[in-house]
């Protein structure tokens, strides 16, 4: 971290974009599918298929510069246990980007018909000297097999991304569909 955003740090309330990236075990991106309308409390639903294992990105860009570092990533109260870690500068931006890749296997219980989970990330980071958490909340269905997890109106997820701000305590997700895979792997 640069030294005049160290000093910033403890002054400002973080303003951060987070991404986070779902892999299956064969590196495919997940489903997703719009529920909006429906009466769900989100307007999309990420599908993964019971006791599976997954590799999961978050990536952090730091635009209030006020992150220091990334401590841990939980995913419902689990501690993700990191594979890799690592921090960028973008000359560009002048913000901090950190990374955190890591695997997590959702529970082995399928979602009942006409349900939706919530999926809980919670972040500890370093704010200056500051320990500080925040929790982010997506919305999961969890199907018995990946046929399953495929089928209805699903789209396969490139990013989920969300842009908070700590001061208005607002998350705002947008779903990024990846339109190559299928076409590259010829699925």
């Amino acid at each position: 971290m640069h030294a005049e955003q160290a000093g910033a740090a403890a002054e400002h309330q973080p303003l951060f974009r987070l991404s986070l990236r779902i892999l299956d075990e064969n590196g495919a991106p997940v489903f997703y599918k719009s529920d909006e309308g429906r009466g769900f409390g989100k307007e999309n639903t990420i599908k993964v298929v019971a006791s599976d294992e997954y590799s999961i990105e978050v990536e952090l860009d730091d635009l209030g510069r006020t992150v220091s570092s990334i401590s841990q990533v939980s995913i419902d109260g689990t501690v993700m246990s990191a594979i890799e870690r690592r921090a960028a500068y973008n000359e560009q931006s002048e913000n901090n980007i950190f990374v955190i890749i890591g695997n997590w296997t959702p529970p082995a219980a399928s979602t009942k018909r006409g349900d939706r989970e919530v999926m809980l990330i919670s972040l500890e980071y370093q704010h200056g000297s500051t320990s500080m958490t925040m929790e982010f909340h997506l919305q999961m269905k969890i199907y018995d097999t990946a046929k399953q997890a495929r089928g209805g109106y699903s789209k396969r997820l490139k990013s989920a991304v969300c842009r908070y701000d700590l001061a208005k305590g607002i998350e705002r997700w947008s779903y990024l569909e990846d339109t190559e895979f299928d076409r590259q792997n010829k699925r």
